[in-house]
């Protein structure tokens, strides 16, 4: 799970033999509060050679008064900098104005990447709420409306235990996945840039959208497999032996068939936006990209299968929850979130190998539970226009795809 996002996964580190004579490594320190991406978040440069490096500098460089003891340079008023005159006063209180979208969005694209991620990511989660209240069951709504985005409803346990032979039968898989597995664990960059070319020098904001969408779609799957609380294929039977580590929470529905469908659908609107006013022939070979976006999250989420961590239940619930989050992140970032009322999950088109050949990994008879899903969201409040982060990054975003 965890694509684009903090560092998760890194297991099979295996092999890491001869570094030796790795001397001098020092000022690799101080690694404080592990601010995520974020390294210089409260000023933690985590160096202390530096640091009393610029201490002596400063003291060196000061004036001296008469006994040579050094003091700080005399401030002339009139050299002082003053934030507020290159952003603009408030007229009460010589404050920068709060409510001012172009100094907001100015200040917004002058913080770190990390800092945006995260105020983007804040502004996606002030807009939903989880209703777990019945169980079994759970959906993700518009915050403040009965307006439902997506909703979820637990298999029986049955269907579990049924689907265990297919786990099974797909351990033989293993061989031919394993290099995929293991590049799957984390961020599957180079997977995304075969199809669409996405580049983190050409494309650094479409990443850095990605990043937020992710950013807000990890504490929802969190927060629902929490609620749902399904056991790992290995909790059924001990001749699974998953082949890498298996994470520290539930199952249903699949992260990682999540994340890969909010990252297929995202980029196949951004696609499709870029090509909107080309010629036919463009807007055709869209959507032929949109098809290897998706035949490539759904990859993602069987190999999770291959691997022993997941049934296919739990990658069916995945596509529906990934999906559905990708266009209503990408709607709402377009100030359009107007979505399709009542859009049922295609069991069919899902499960269908990608080649189109007939072998099906799960027969669709066993799929009248897993799982119900709507979306029904309509006129999504848009936010103030001093706080639209998330559409500030969006729009720069589409320029990247013109």
């Amino acid at each position: 799970m965890a694509y684009l996002t903090g560092h998760t996964g890194h297991t099979g580190h295996t092999g890491h033999t001869g570094h030796t004579g790795h001397t001098g490594h020092t000022g690799h320190t101080g690694h404080t509060g592990h601010a995520g991406d974020i390294p210089s978040y409260s000023g933690a440069t985590g160096n202390a050679l530096l640091t009393e490096a610029l201490m002596r500098h400063r003291f060196a460089a000061a004036y001296r008064d008469d006994l040579g003891r050094p003091i700080p340079e005399p401030l002339d008023p009139a050299a002082i900098r003053d934030p507020s005159a290159r952003i603009g006063n408030h007229p009460d209180d010589g404050l920068p104005p709060t409510h001012d979208a172009d100094t907001a969005r100015a200040r917004f694209f002058a913080s770190e990447s990390g800092v945006r991620r995260r105020v983007a990511a804040s502004a996606l989660m002030q807009a939903v709420t989880v209703d777990t209240s019945e169980p079994g069951a759970a959906s993700v709504k518009l915050r403040d409306s009965d307006a439902i985005i997506v909703a979820l409803k637990r298999p029986d346990y049955v269907l579990f235990k049924a689907q265990l032979k297919t786990v099974l039968e797909r351990s033989a898989e293993r061989g031919e996945r394993f290099a995929e597995i293991l590049t799957q664990v984390g961020t599957p960059d180079g997977l995304w840039s075969s199809i669409v070319g996405l580049r983190p020098d050409r494309h650094r904001w479409t990443v850095e959208f990605l990043a937020v969408a992710l950013d807000f779609t990890l504490p929802l799957i969190l927060c629902l497999k929490q609620a749902f609380m399904c056991p790992r294929p290995w909790e059924y039977t001990s001749q699974i032996q998953p082949i890498i580590l298996t994470p520290g929470h539930d199952s249903w529905p699949s992260g990682h068939s999540t994340e890969s469908h909010v990252v297929a659908r995202i980029l196949s609107v951004l696609v499709q936006r870029g090509s909107a006013t080309a010629a036919a022939t463009a807007t055709s070979a869209a959507a032929a990209t949109e098809k290897q976006l998706f035949n490539a999250a759904r990859r993602i989420a069987v190999n999770r299968e291959v691997a022993g961590l997941h049934f296919p239940a739990d990658s069916a619930a995945g596509c529906v929850l990934g999906d559905t989050l990708g266009a209503f992140i990408a709607a709402l970032a377009a100030l359009d979130a107007t979505g399709p009322a009542g859009r049922s999950f295609d069991a069919a088109a899902f499960f269908a190998p990608p080649t189109g050949a007939a072998r099906e990994i799960l027969g669709i008879s066993e799929l009248k539970d897993v799982p119900t899903t709507a979306q029904l969201w309509t006129s999504a409040p848009a936010p103030p226009a001093h706080q639209q982060y998330l559409q500030w990054l969006w729009a720069k975003a589409r320029e990247e795809w013109q």
